[in-house]
């Protein structure tokens, strides 16, 4: 058996792909409007029938006649184009972008007949290399039965035994035969097939360099038609164009007009926001200066009842004095109740152990009292380190406003840029809404600091009601040695109330050194309004109006860095159970999370160690 070749995919035949391009011609004609039809018919054909021109000429229409108006017939210099013109010029446009595509598609047509040539000249040569491969085999085969017929000649003696293989093998070379005769027969129908479509190939490869020469002459043609409209229309345009901007020009004044008329209300409108802003001020600074009288008077009633407390001390002293002289008296008159007066000592013991109790007890709740009066002097350091801030941001603004005053005081105002210098002055409120919230802030602080003197004062009047009770206690049973204790313990506690009026003197400083920067913040802010009415007043530069704008970028991104920084020193000075400011902060060494110490402690309970919640809960 001959390995037969594959056959090859199916390829178009010319008259199928001849087939393929009347469609798209009939597509195309369909695609373009009515009036090109005519001058595409025309330039599509071989040559371009003389009977077309006249009679175009007469009725007047096509893209030709009215090419032929524009050129003879010039419109006015002061009227726009008119539709019509538009119109032919785009259409002769699409009809020219017609054109070239089929010129394209017909040199692609070209190049695939080309290849198409080409392949079929190769299968031309591998079909007959395969057919003297075929033939060749058949020559081979002819000899081996030649060559087995010789053979059988001379074996008679073995014929009988090899008669069936002998007839097994002449069925087989008969077959064999046959099927090669098909196969040639078959692959010179092939060849016949195949030098049918070069001819016919070879016809049409020359009916299309023939249309494509008659295509490039009249688009040749039709590009000089098309400089010369474009030429007409690049008249028009600029005509149109001078027209355009006078109307532009109008429009330009009409509209700057409104909007300086817009400007001048929002100026009424800002001044009279800039007034209220002011009112308020002053209410603000009016209850700033009660508040203060009202903690001088506080200050004036607790220095009184301090004295009065020490007057108590004394006079009771003395009556212990007193008291202990009648004692003395006492024991040294009357022996006879010696035994009496021990148990009466021994019970006094107890008393004393007691008292010892309840003045350990006094005194760590003054221990407690101290760390907490240490952790709100850390918290009023940390305010006073944000107001310091707060005030060199302010300077800094300051000085940034300053150096625009000296820029700006060469400039003066122009019409069309008074939009953008209402643009630039509004853009300063998000300058005084920081402020603001500085200013809340710090009044927010002012809050907490009464808060913890009043809570102060509560303490104060325990100590005192202890105080109080510890001398009606030594007034009543108190020997010799337990009335020295006493004192003692009475002169410590003491101690430690001057040491907290001490404390309360110096947070009542600090809350005066807070309303100053209070105080001095809000004349910068009144400094910042007069400075932005008084650029309201004077108009600037487009290049003064972008400095403006960068100034005004640089402070809002100062101010979110600001109010950035505020958030993350409240959230790092934060303890994570109790959701407050730290007192007496701890940090884990496992974990480094930090917490109150007595949040640590409570969490703790009677056990040994500690379990981070937040490392527990991310594991």
């Amino acid at each position: 058996m001959v390995p037969q070749r594959p056959t090859p995919p199916r390829r178009p035949s010319p008259i199928d792909r001849i087939e393929d391009d009347t469609l798209n011609a009939a597509k195309l004609s369909s695609v373009l409007p009515t009036t090109a039809h005519p001058p595409l018919r025309a330039m599509t054909e071989r040559t371009l029938p003389s009977s077309l021109i006249p009679h175009l000429e007469k009725k007047q229409t096509g893209l030709l006649a009215k090419f032929q108006m524009l050129r003879h017939h010039h419109p006015d210099k002061s009227q726009p184009a008119s539709p019509t013109a538009r119109e032919t010029t785009l259409s002769f446009q699409r009809n020219l972008t017609a054109l070239t595509s089929y010129n394209l598609k017909e040199k692609q047509s070209v190049q695939s007949l080309k290849q198409q040539l080409e392949q079929t000249q190769v299968e031309i040569d591998s079909l007959k290399h395969e057919l003297g491969q075929v033939k060749g085999e058949a020559k081979r085969l002819s000899a081996e039965l030649k060559l087995d017929k010789a053979s059988t000649k001379h074996s008679t003696s073995q014929a009988n035994q090899r008669k069936q293989a002998d007839d097994d093998g002449k069925q087989r070379t008969k077959q064999l035969e046959e099927d090669h005769q098909v196969e040639m027969f078959k692959w010179e129908n092939k060849c016949h097939e195949i030098t049918a479509n070069h001819k016919q190939l070879t016809k049409l490869l020359a009916k299309s360099q023939e249309s494509e020469r008659a295509l490039t002459v009249k688009l040749a043609d039709a590009a000089q038609h098309v400089a010369a409209l474009e030429a007409n229309v690049a008249a028009l345009s600029r005509e149109l164009q001078a027209a355009a901007r006078a109307k532009l020009a109008e429009d330009d004044t009409l509209k700057t007009r409104a909007e300086n008329e817009a400007l001048r209300c929002k100026i009424v409108a800002l001044n009279q926001s800039i007034d209220d802003i002011q009112a308020k001020e002053r209410d603000t600074r009016n209850t700033l200066a009660i508040k203060t009288m009202q903690f001088t008077q506080e200050k004036d009633a607790l220095l009184r009842e301090l004295c009065h407390v020490r007057d108590e001390w004394a006079a009771s002293r003395a009556t212990s004095q007193v008291e202990l002289d009648k004692l003395t008296v006492v024991f040294a008159r009357d022996e006879r109740i010696k035994a009496d007066l021990e148990s009466q000592v021994t019970d006094l013991a107890d008393k004393c152990i007691a008292l010892d109790e309840t003045a350990s007890g006094a005194r760590k709740q003054v221990e407690f009292q101290a760390k907490v009066i240490e952790d709100k002097q850390l918290a009023l350091d940390q305010t006073k380190a944000l107001v310091a801030q707060h005030e060199r941001d302010v300077q800094r603004l300051m000085r940034e406003a300053a150096a625009m005053e000296v820029d700006n005081a060469t400039l003066r105002e122009k019409l069309t840029m008074v939009s953008d210098v209402w643009s630039a002055c509004t853009s300063q409120n998000p300058t005084v809404h920081a402020l603001q919230q500085g200013r809340q802030g710090q009044n927010e602080a002012l809050a907490i600091v009464l808060d913890e003197k009043e809570r102060l004062k509560a303490e104060l009047g325990k100590t005192k009601e202890d105080v109080a009770r510890l001398l009606a206690q030594v007034a009543r049973t108190a020997p010799s040695g337990d009335v020295v204790g006493l004192q003692t313990q009475l002169a410590s506690m003491l101690n430690k109330k001057n040491e907290l009026l001490l404390m309360m003197d110096q947070m009542k400083a600090e809350l005066m050194t807070l309303t100053t920067s209070h105080t001095m913040l809000r004349i910068a802010h009144d400094t910042l309004l007069q400075r932005c009415a008084a650029l309201e007043e004077v108009a600037m530069d487009p290049s003064v109006i972008i400095m403006l704008k960068q100034a005004q970028l640089d402070l809002k991104d100062a101010v979110d860095k600001l109010v950035e920084a505020e958030t993350s020193s409240e959230t790092a000075f934060t303890c994570l159970k109790c959701m407050s400011i730290f007192v007496r902060p701890v940090t884990l060494t496992g974990c480094g999370h930090t917490y109150c110490e007595s949040c640590l402690h409570s969490s703790r309970g009677n056990g040994v160690g500690h379990t981070c919640k937040v490392q527990h809960n991310a594991t």
